[in-house]
């Protein structure tokens, strides 16, 4: 496989993985609003649930290494602005015990602003 074909294999993959990691909030608030709950829903939220924490770690080594070969080490651009939000996500979920429950506050709202950050990565690039 060339190289670019596997960076956008790799940035390609980083996406969806963002999607999903955001999906199961999406989900998981239709679900609570619902009046009837769709068994359907309930089984595809209960299917992301366990999957939560492992998409995460592999979004981050994914995404590390689209950034590694898309723009070498040390250039800085939206793509490390965006994974450096994704670190700090899970850094947040590592520490929850000493936050408290504040820390899914944060750690929701850093999920709305790294779709931002995504969609901004997407057209800049």
């Amino acid at each position: 496989m060339e190289s670019e074909s596997l960076r956008n294999l790799l940035g390609e993959l980083s996406a969806f993985l963002l999607v999903l990691q955001f999906a199961l909030f999406v989900f998981r608030r239709i679900l609570i609003r619902s009046k009837n709950k769709s068994q359907g829903l309930v089984k595809f939220v209960k299917f992301l649930k366990p999957l939560h924490v492992y998409t995460g770690i592999a979004l981050i080594i994914v995404a590390l290494t689209h950034g590694i070969l898309e723009l070498n080490w040390m250039k800085i651009g939206t793509g490390w602005i965006l994974w450096s939000g994704i670190v700090v996500a899970f850094i947040l979920y590592l520490f929850r015990k000493k936050f408290g429950n504040t820390w899914v506050r944060y750690h929701r709202t850093l999920a709305f602003i790294l779709i931002a950050l995504l969609i901004l990565h997407l057209i800049i690039q």
